[in-house]
């Protein structure tokens, strides 16, 4: 017997970066999505940033720590469970970072 399991697309989901942070470090948010899976990020531009130690999953707050000028680039990964596939945020980009260097 076959069966198949049908699932949805999760909404969207959401990167919030404050503009107030401390120098070397952004502070951001993820929300939106369905379901129960946990949060995740993937950074584009390791020379740049990287993820703060204090950032632990599900990744709904974390830190990125700035290495280096120039435009940390990084999305938000949403597991996917038994109702929803996985999602991902669009790229976010922040840039000119050398004020904070």
């Amino acid at each position: 017997m076959l069966i198949d399991v049908w699932k949805n697309e999760q909404g969207s989901i959401t990167i919030t970066v404050p503009t107030v942070n401390e120098p070397n470090k952004l502070f951001v948010t993820i929300s939106g999505g369905s379901g129960s899976g946990a949060f995740s990020v993937e950074i584009s531009t390791t020379d740049v940033c990287e993820l703060g130690d204090n950032s632990t999953s599900p990744f709904e707050y974390f830190t990125l720590n700035l290495k280096s000028a120039g435009s940390c680039v990084f999305r938000a990964r949403k597991a996917g469970d038994a109702g929803f596939y996985p999602a991902y945020s669009a790229e976010q980009s922040v840039q000119d970072l050398s004020g904070h260097l």
